[in-house]
């Protein structure tokens, strides 16, 4: 019923301490502002984001919470077709958000081409293997920040604020 109506859950949980269960849905065009989030709190922009990950679900989810942020959001699953976009129509991009890992081009091998097309343009790495992402000296110039999935909205909403201030 939730992604009938394009909305999104949000599940935390933890142990001995509970669950916590967000339901999102999207804003009406004339409800959407670049005001934080009221009930939330979280920061909103409307930048234009572009969204990398191989798993569909991942990226529908991802896309509609960045949505629900303000954000205007292009998504590729795959680092080929990312680069693709970033030379098209996503050529006025104000962020990259990719997963490390995925087939074919990995999110450290965008990072790293992306250098070749700006070196301006801020990246956002997530992996839900923390441990096993090594970074050369070239994309750290290009990686901004690292997240850990799954990826919760509040603190990605922050992140992204962080990363383009």
């Amino acid at each position: 019923m939730i992604t009938s109506h394009d909305g999104v859950l949000d599940v935390k949980s933890e142990v001995g301490a509970g669950s916590e269960f967000t339901v999102f849905f999207p804003c009406t065009e004339d409800e959407r502002g670049i005001a934080d989030d009221p009930v939330l709190g979280v920061p909103r922009g409307r930048e234009k984001i572009l969204f990398v990950d191989d798993e569909f679900d991942i990226v529908k989810m991802t896309a509609s919470m960045l949505q629900y942020l303000g954000y205007t959001v292009f998504t590729a699953t795959s680092g080929e077709k990312a680069l693709e976009m970033l030379h098209g129509e996503a050529s006025d991009i104000d962020l990259v958000i990719s997963d490390y890992s995925m087939p074919g081009m990995s999110g450290t091998d965008l990072a790293a081409e992306i250098i070749k097309i700006s070196q301006d343009l801020p990246f956002i790495l997530c992996s839900g293997f923390s441990e096993s992402v090594v970074l050369d000296e070239n994309t750290k110039r290009v990686i901004r920040k690292f997240m850990s999935k799954p990826l919760d909205m509040k603190k990605l909403a922050v992140v992204i604020r962080e990363v383009l201030s």
